[in-house]
């Protein structure tokens, strides 16, 4: 006699559920979730080791960051583990888990504490690709009233203007690619700056107006050595100066600048990227307005 469907079908479910699971009561690698492996500390001690795990932050708000890294051997092809797991925790019980997901990032120690006026805790968790803002790094507040509140991302963290602190910066790039022009190190580009408010990040512009200031006379500069430069070059020099002006709100005297510096290009033509046709410069400066919103 046949058993009935009803019997069937429970068997058949309870052997995909213990199909789910290894032998040691735990569910199969391939199945977990990038939430379960963050927030669960028995898979985090089974499949991860601690790296290191130290406290940081001001006396008034210490953080105690661990950094876990995946074992030898658990990640394969049909798994998506995280590489390493970041986990702060402050005085008052207030935890934050971060997954790294890039073993490129998994090599070293992805977080730091920041030289900047505030207390910041910085986690590197994507190294990006060849663009310039394809880089990550997550930004968390150290400080007590805001404590492990995520400020937000940037791509940088550079002392580019030599103050002895730390800046937070995303690339002006947005000429990297849609002219058709230039390559990745040639585009034209300036530095924003990123600034702590409250629980949030903001743009610094006016407490780094030396750093463009002085972009602006560089630029001009190898603009002055123009006759023996190539002309995609001089156009993304007197582009990325035009860029400099407008973060700093000067975009009126920006486009001055740029209708002086543009004249050498009347009626002339641009080899696209690919090298498969001539740009007009009409047509590249009806592309850059546009982009600009006008």
């Amino acid at each position: 006699m046949r058993p009935p469907k009803s019997l069937l079908t429970a068997f058949f479910i309870a052997a995909v559920v213990l199909a789910s699971f290894t032998s040691c009561g735990t569910r199969d690698k391939s199945l977990l979730t990038e939430e379960e492996v963050v927030n669960s500390p028995k898979l985090l001690d089974r499949l991860y080791t601690v790296q290191s795990k130290e406290t940081l932050g001001p006396e008034d708000n210490p953080v105690e960051v661990a950094w876990y890294k995946l074992n030898p051997g658990e990640q394969t092809s049909n798994n998506n583990l995280p590489e390493a797991v970041v986990i702060a925790k402050d005085s008052r019980g207030k935890q934050i888990r971060l997954p790294l997901m890039s073993a490129l990032i998994a090599i070293k120690c992805p977080y730091s504490v920041l030289k900047t006026q505030t207390s910041i805790l910085s986690v590197r968790y994507d190294p990006g690709g060849t663009a310039w803002n394809s880089h990550k790094n997550r930004i968390v507040s150290l400080s007590k009233e805001h404590s492990l509140e995520i400020l937000g991302d940037v791509s940088y963290i550079q002392d580019v203007d030599d103050d002895g602190l730390d800046d937070l910066l995303t690339a002006e790039d947005i000429w990297e690619e849609g002219l058709g022009i230039f390559s990745h190190a040639g585009a034209p580009r300036t530095w924003i700056f990123w600034k702590t408010d409250g629980n949030t990040l903001v743009q610094d512009a006016e407490s780094h107006r030396a750093y463009y200031e002085n972009e602006i006379k560089r630029i001009a500069g190898e603009i002055e050595k123009s006759p023996a430069m190539a002309k995609v070059e001089y156009f993304s020099l007197i582009l990325s100066k035009f860029l400099n002006y407008r973060v700093m709100g000067r975009t009126e005297e920006g486009w001055q600048e740029f209708n002086r510096d543009i004249q050498r290009f009347d009626n002339e033509s641009f080899p696209s990227l690919a090298r498969d046709r001539q740009i007009p410069i009409a047509e590249i400066e009806k592309k850059i307005r546009e982009s600009l919103g006008g």
